[in-house]
């Protein structure tokens, strides 16, 4: 080990970005040698300076681990993301991370328009960067005047619920509808949302291969009926399982449109999908519904 280390610390000497890499992550961790955080992110600041970009993304990890006085920390981590968004084919998570770094630091007012648009640039990255779509909606909801300004941001909060299955654009939504809508308060659509956060939960409910096998809505209830109302709201992992179960019930039969629409619509349900297949070792129907996913994305 003391040889290997020290054939690191000849080429890190050396100016070689891969060998910095190791030997800052081996100081990182500790164990083989003392463990030193600082000399580690010096190594890590060195290789992000020759353009290194794993470089640059352990260097921001570094950053909030070290931490030291709040300013200067934050300082330093706005700096590597900064410098990561500026790279080459950079990911969407570095702009959603400026944007949040650039909020907490200079508040919501002075920082929302630097916030914002590091936000969009991570949604044109990827357009299924639900945290992203969530700030932008929740910005553009101070700014609503017309229907079409407040229809805007809730179809970003819908889609949200859709994708993610997340209690926090529900909860958004029902405010909307309260009191940001320009005919608000529209109590019956701020009720139905608030609701639909109460009953739903926060996370999607996934069942286990015996529970799949077994639920009904007699069996537990319950369940049956939060998985129902996931269905309905469209979270694609609790559709799956819901037409999975349904379609063993009687009362399957009315959901078969549910499955449809949902099936063209979304590579997600079909993932899902094919997760169920999986898990209740249907190998055949997974790799069907996997390259339909692929197809469809």
């Amino acid at each position: 080990m003391e040889v290997m280390v020290a054939h690191l610390e000849q080429a890190a000497e050396a100016g070689l970005p891969y060998a910095m890499l190791e030997l800052a992550e081996v100081l990182e961790r500790g164990g083989i040698v003392e463990r030193d955080l600082d000399r580690a992110r010096e190594l890590y600041r060195v290789a992000a300076d020759k353009g290194d970009k794993t470089a640059l993304i352990r260097l921001v990890n570094m950053e909030r681990k070290l931490g030291g006085d709040p300013a200067k920390a934050r300082a330093r981590v706005i700096d590597a993301l900064r410098r990561l968004t500026e790279t080459e084919e950079p990911p969407a998570w570095a702009f959603m991370q400026l944007g949040d770094e650039v909020l907490a630091r200079d508040g919501r007012w002075a920082g929302e328009q630097v916030a914002t648009e590091n936000y969009r640039r991570a949604l044109e990255l990827d357009p299924e960067h639900t945290p992203a779509r969530i700030r932008l909606a929740q910005f553009e909801s101070r700014y609503i005047e017309t229907p079409q300004d407040f229809e805007t941001v809730a179809s970003k909060l819908r889609h949200a619920v859709r994708a993610e299955g997340l209690t926090s654009p529900m909860q958004d939504l029902g405010n909307a509808f309260l009191c940001r809508q320009p005919t608000a308060p529209e109590l019956g659509s701020a009720t139905y949302w608030r609701q639909m956060e109460a009953f739903s939960g926060d996370s999607s409910i996934e069942p286990t291969m015996r529970q799949l096998r077994r639920l009904t809505a007699e069996s537990d209830p319950l369940v049956y009926a939060q998985l129902q109302a996931q269905a309905i709201n469209a979270r694609s992992r609790s559709t799956a399982n819901f037409l999975e179960i349904a379609g063993r019930d009687r009362i399957g039969e009315p959901f078969s449109g549910l499955r449809a629409v949902t099936r063209r619509q979304s590579d997600r349900f079909l993932q899902s999908q094919a997760k169920v297949d999986r898990r209740l070792g249907r190998l055949q129907k997974a790799k069907s519904h996997l390259e339909a996913a692929l197809e469809a994305d």
